[in-house]
């Protein structure tokens, strides 16, 4: 089975799109690509990931899922008075959402991320990510 879904959120307080798409590779186990851009007040960024993830009960109408993913995650500052040393930032992320199947193919789907950002400064940066959306699958 594959699937394709569009979702809308928050990362960190700005505005998130996303876009993915999915490919069960077994009956609980799913690998998915992912594309989001994120509209803040200071910086506009774009995420790419791949991941996989976990439906322990996908039989059921709200189903729980747990993902994980990586990727890279690209920054364009707004303002141009200082340069920042890097823009690019690999990522790694944890997330738990919930799939309800609404009617045919289509479900909501909606979810929370963890991300860490590994940044070349001593310490890494990390964000907060929900999402909720409509999904098909096919």
């Amino acid at each position: 089975d594959a699937e394709v879904g569009i979702l809308m959120g928050e990362w960190e307080g700005a505005f998130l799109a996303s876009a993915y798409g999915g490919w069960q590779m077994t009956r609980n186990l799913g690998l998915e690509l992912s594309a989001s851009q994120v509209l803040g007040s200071l910086s506009e960024s774009r995420l790419v990931a791949v991941g996989l993830v976990h439906q322990a009960f996908p039989h059921w109408r709200v189903s729980p899922f747990f993902s994980l993913s990586t990727g890279h995650i690209f920054i364009d500052p707004k303002a141009s008075l200082a340069e920042p040393d890097e823009r690019d930032h690999s990522i790694a992320s944890a997330g738990l959402g919930l799939r309800v199947y609404v009617a045919g193919r289509y479900f909501i789907r909606g979810e929370v991320r963890e991300h860490r950002i590994f940044t070349k400064r001593e310490t890494n940066e990390e964000a907060t990510e929900w999402k909720i959306g409509l999904s098909v699958f096919f």
